[in-house]
C-alpha cells in the first residue's frame, strides 16, 4: 500500500487523505457561505428599494388633487389598500428567508470552526479570526459572540424595516379608506 509521506518528518502520513477531504470540504462550505452572504446583501439592498418603489407608485397613482386643492383618490380604494400592503408582505417573506440563511450560516460556521480547530493552527482561520481567543471573558466561545452580534444586527434591521412598512401601509390604507368619498374627477 502506498502511504503518503509527511513533508516535515518524512514519516508515513495516514491522515493525509482525510485531511485533504476535509480541506476540500472546508473550501466548498466557505464558498457557499460567501454566496449566502451575497444573497443577504442583495436582500437588504433590494427589499427596501422595491418596497419604496411600490409605495411611491401607489401614492403617485392612487391619489391626486382636485381643482380646489383637496386630496382625492384616483384608483379604487381596494387597489390602493392592497398595493400599500404588498411591500410589507414582500419584507415579511424576505425576513423569513434571511433568518433561514442566517441559521444556515451559523450551522456552516460551527462546522467550519471545528474543522479549523482540527486542521489549522489554534486561533487562526476564517471562522476563528478576528476572534483573538477561543473563549471570551463571558465564558462563551468567541464564535457564539460573533453569531450573536450578526443576528442582533440583522434582527434590528429587519424589525425596523417591517415596522416602517407596516406603519406606511397602514397609513396609506387609512387615507384610502377616508378618501373614498372624494374620488378624483374623470
Amino acid at each position: 500500500m502506498n502511504v503518503p509521506q509527511n513533508v516535515v518528518s518524512g514519516e508515513p502520513d495516514a491522515e493525509k487523505p482525510q485531511r485533504d477531504f476535509h480541506l476540500a470540504e472546508f473550501n466548498s462550505l466557505r464558498t457557499e457561505v460567501v454566496g449566502i452572504v451575497g444573497r443577504l446583501d442583495a436582500l437588504t439592498l433590494w427589499v427596501p428599494t422595491v418596497a419604496g418603489a411600490i409605495l411611491a407608485w401607489v401614492l403617485s397613482h392612487g391619489f391626486g388633487l382636485q381643482a380646489n386643492g383637496n386630496p382625492c383618490i384616483k384608483l379604487p380604494a381596494v387597489i390602493v389598500m392592497v398595493g400599500a400592503f404588498i411591500p410589507l408582505f414582500l419584507a415579511i417573506f424576505a425576513t423569513l428567508a434571511s433568518w433561514l440563511w442566517y441559521r444556515r450560516i451559523q450551522d456552516f460556521g460551527a462546522y467550519l470552526w471545528h474543522l479549523e480547530q482540527r486542521l489549522g493552527w489554534k486561533g487562526y482561520g476564517w471562522e476563528s479570526h478576528p476572534k483573538t481567543g477561543l473563549i471570551r471573558p463571558s465564558g462563551r466561545p468567541a464564535q457564539e459572540d460573533s453569531h450573536r452580534s450578526m443576528l442582533a444586527g440583522a434582527a434590528t434591521y429587519w424589525s425596523a424595516l417591517l415596522l416602517g412598512l407596516f406603519v406606511s401601509a397602514t397609513t396609506v390604507a387609512v387615507i384610502a379608506g377616508m378618501a373614498t368619498s372624494s374620488a378624483c374627477p374623470g
